[in-house]
């Protein structure tokens, strides 16, 4: 099993604990609000109330008032109101018979049908009524976005993608897709947002004749309308779950503004400033940075003609781009041991003051094991990534090259490796049949010395388009996940785990995108619990109503019989969803700490003059 960065992925889930307890606080309100919906309702109706419980399953904590029993539940999966004239809940939940009052044995007069669907039907209106609530707060603060996502326009148009390793044609290339271009419609549904044309993509679920995932695009460009018939690829956007996902390969159009020019960089030479808008590269359009990064690369060695904005002028500056390292080198060293394979890199971190050439490997330097992407053989579950590298077989290493030589000396079969851990230091013995190691170099790219930032702005939604828009999307994934053509299954929806995974990570980022997400949920709770699913609101709806037009009540066992199934299923189903979300969580984990050890390897590009590059080499 790969195994690195452990211990930053700890403090990265320290930090997150207050914003953690914090997405447990709303998502317990959400259901908090929910359930009250129910007990306010029952009890203005002069229904007999029994419990309230947030959570469902085995007593945490509870107290009683007022005959009522108030509950903490075990099963953060939602929550009920028990009320003995809708639905015996409680014995639904496995109550004792000890546990029930003896007002509770005693027979209950019969409800009336508006009773019924009054108090069934409150639950979802108090999470709706919640919602937009929220939603007037986030009207009255705002919610930041950036000025892309607010577009329809094409930026950046990939010509391939990589799925699995396997570069494969961009669908919106080979569909004839351009920059500039503005996507009007998808599916015959108009757009508004680029958010709109990702989630529409993502659920749509048109399919070929030979059942290929299939989209309709309607485009204008150059003000005329015409519609595009594209093939989304599958992608997997969890490394770990791999749940299947349409992509078209399409980035939103976004000024490219510059926000600081490097010293010494082919850009400043060319009297690029910050606040210049780079408009042309070579006579094409530039609706996104990738697209400029990638005509600079087309041609490294040749110079590129840029027309710029500046002040409401158009300039024209000639650069000539100069290839530079991104990236630190590494040593890659490679242990076989009885047949089976381990490898470990060692990364250079030179000082800070240092004036010395990134890419040199005899440059004075502290070692670290970087990433350790095997354990199964030489005893490398003893490593440790961020391990400091002191000292091979004894002899001091102060640079990659000093590293290179010791292993290439090394005899075996076994490596000592002294390590400082910490304040500690220690000696790991590592065996193994064969060694060999290689140093893998830096990445260079073709670069002109500019950076670019994202404009981010405010955006004061009206309450009901924000309430449409999130019933809007409730029912475009109901839809996808109940139609066949479409990849969104059961497997993308996400339980309790999941919920407080996603909250967590937004309320760390902005408070009001919490809001947001806050408002699709309660969105979300009220429609899902009016399904016509026994044990759910409009389970309890179809039921009175069934009873109504039969002019009877429904036979006692066969209401407990169908609930005591679909308990049966939605645990079953929340078994499975939690499971997804654990290895789900597992993935991201590893994304991120691939993502953080890359970044560990990135170094600021340097710009030398000719002299100094002349001296150094």
């Amino acid at each position: 099993m790969d195994r690195f960065m452990t211990f930053d992925s700890t403090l990265n889930f320290l930090g997150n604990l207050p914003f953690f307890f914090g997405a447990i606080l709303g998502l317990g309100l959400s259901i908090f609000v929910h359930e009250l919906g129910h007990f306010l309702a029952a009890r203005k109706r002069g229904l007999k109330v029994t419990r309230f419980s947030i959570g469902m399953g085995p007593r945490i904590w509870s107290w009683n008032r007022n005959g009522v029993e108030y509950r903490l539940s075990l099963l953060p999966i939602g929550g009920y109101v028990a009320l003995p004239q809708l639905a015996d809940m409680g014995r639904l939940e496995g109550a004792r018979e000890d546990e029930a009052s003896p007002e509770e044995n005693e027979p209950l007069p019969p409800i009336s049908f508006s009773d019924k669907l009054i108090v069934a039907v409150m639950g979802a209106v108090f999470n709706f009524i919640f919602a937009f609530l929220l939603a007037l707060v986030l009207w009255g603060t705002g919610q930041p976005t950036t000025n892309e996502m607010l577009t329809t326009e094409v930026g950046y148009v990939s010509e391939q993608l990589s799925i699995d390793g396997q570069a494969i044609p961009g669908p919106a290339f080979e569909a004839g897709i351009q920059p500039g271009d503005i996507i009007t419609a998808v599916d015959g549904s108009k757009v508004e947002t680029f958010m709109d044309i990702q989630q529409m993509v993502l659920t749509s679920v048109g399919r070929t004749s030979d059942g290929q995932p299939e989209v309709q695009l309607e485009i204008e460009r150059d003000g005329v309308r015409q519609e595009l018939v594209v093939q989304p690829a599958i992608a997997y956007f969890n490394s770990a779950s791999r749940d299947p996902i349409r992509t078209i390969g399409i980035l939103p159009a976004s000024i490219v503004r510059i926000h600081t020019v490097s010293p010494n960089s082919p850009a400043q030479k060319a009297g690029l400033q910050p606040g210049d808008v780079v408009t042309h590269t070579n006579g094409v359009p530039i609706y996104h940075l990738r697209a400029f990064i990638d005509l600079i690369s087309q041609k490294p060695g040749q110079p590129a003609e840029m027309v710029i904005e500046r002040e409401g002028q158009s300039q024209t500056l000639l650069l000539q781009p100069s290839t530079v390292a991104r990236t630190k080198p590494v040593l890659a060293v490679s242990l076989e041991r009885s047949g089976e394979t381990s490898t470990f890199t060692i990364r250079p971190d030179f000082s800070k003051d240092s004036t010395e050439r990134k890419t040199d490997l005899t440059s004075s330097a502290t070692l670290f094991i970087h990433q350790i992407r095997s354990n199964s053989a030489g005893n490398l579950d003893r490593l440790r990534s961020e391990d400091r590298l002191i000292a091979i077989n004894g002899k001091a290493v102060e640079s990659l090259a000093d590293a290179q030589t010791a292993l290439a000396n090394a005899a075996g079969p076994v490596l000592q490796l002294t390590l400082g851990r910490g304040s500690n230091t220690q000696t790991q013995a590592v065996v193994f049949n064969r060694l060999s190691s290689k140093v893998e170099g830096p990445i260079t790219q073709p670069m002109v010395g500019f950076s670019t930032t994202r404009e981010t702005v405010i955006t004061h939604v009206n309450p009901f388009k924000q309430f449409s828009q999130q019933i809007d999307m409730t029912f475009r994934i109901l839809g996808a996940l109940m139609h066949r053509g479409s990849e969104i299954g059961i497997g993308h929806l996400s339980g309790p785990i999941g919920i407080v995974r996603q909250l967590t990570e937004i309320t760390r980022i902005d408070l009001r995108l919490a809001l947001s997400f806050l408002i699709l949920m309660n969105v979300n709770l009220g429609i899902l619990n009016l399904l016509p699913i026994p044990i759910l609101d409009g389970g309890h709806i179809l039921f009175a109503t069934l009873a109504k037009i039969r002019r009877k009540a429904l036979p006692a066992r066969l209401v407990a019989s169908l609930q005591g199934a679909f308990m049966v299923l939605l645990l079953s189903l929340m078994i499975y969803v939690i499971f997804k979300d654990s290895v789900r969580w597992h993935g991201d984990a590893q994304d991120v700490d691939e993502t953080t050890a890359m970044s560990k390897l990135y170094i600021e590009p340097v710009f030398v003059t000719p002299e100094t590059t002349s001296e150094s080499e």
